[in-house]
């Protein structure tokens, strides 16, 4: 395991050594996120440098999947990690209703407001407004 973590931050380190982003590589390392059993600093750096890449490989699916199981202890750090990963590319769908289950773990776990503000970044989901709407009204849908 520590050296998985090790690969990661070296990759993450040798890409801020070069001209151009290499995006495919960030949106690859995303799927390393499975080895993760939660989220400290160290795994906070390393998940927030990929999420704006997650897109660029099609790998947002299996990270929404990785960030719904590490939502159930580090909510907080999932709120940031996934609006991280939604400022570069809003999703059209909800596959498995992967953020619907982020947003209420997030609101159960005393962040309603930042659920909020992700719904609203997500509206053009089908069926996101409702949800946006459920958390106003307090319902957490986890």
């Amino acid at each position: 395991m520590e050296r998985i973590i090790k690969f990661w931050e070296r990759c993450i380190s040798w890409s801020h050594t070069v001209q151009e982003t290499p995006t495919k590589l960030l949106s690859s390392l995303s799927r390393l996120a499975c080895y993760i059993r939660s989220i400290n600093n160290r795994e906070l750096n390393l998940l927030l440098a990929v999420a704006p890449y997650v897109y660029v490989v099609h790998y947002y699916d299996f990270f929404y999947e990785e960030l719904d199981r590490l939502a159930e202890t580090n909510a907080a750090q999932v709120g940031l990690i996934l609006k991280a990963s939604i400022d570069t590319h809003v999703p059209s769908i909800d596959f498995e209703d992967r953020l619907i289950s982020i947003l209420g773990k997030l609101a159960a776990s005393g962040k309603r407001d930042e659920a909020l503000v992700l719904a609203d970044l997500l509206k053009q989901i089908p069926g996101m407004t409702q949800i946006f709407r459920d958390l106003q009204s307090g319902h957490d849908h986890a």
